[in-house]
């Protein structure tokens, strides 16, 4: 599976410093990854719904059962916000259907 480029969600300022968060999830097993692309597309609406957010990138190397995420923010306060916003485990069927819609 190619990765997904480089989103862009503002402009990027080559003068300023930005608060970078790089993960890697290395799976147990293969059937793991159905679950975790779905919740890829979570993360991703999640993502574009998020204040502070310069871009993000990710990668999955379904082969070897690792995925990787890359986003870079306009400061450490923008990401441990985004990090702080969890779901609800398990999630009901409202939380659900906001990620759904």
């Amino acid at each position: 599976m190619p990765p997904l480029p480089w989103r862009t969600s503002q402009p990027v300022d080559p003068e300023v410093s930005y608060a970078v968060a790089i993960t890697k999830l290395p799976l147990q097993s293969h059937l793991r990854i159905p679950s975790i692309l779905l919740a890829t597309v979570r993360v991703m609406r999640q993502l574009k719904r998020s204040e502070g957010l310069i871009g993000y990138a990710l990668k999955a190397d379904l082969l070897h059962k690792t995925f990787w995420t890359m986003s870079a923010w306009q400061d450490r306060d923008a990401l441990t916000a985004f990090d702080a916003h969890g779901s609800e485990v398990p999630p009901t069927w409202p939380d659900l259907a906001r990620e759904l819609a």
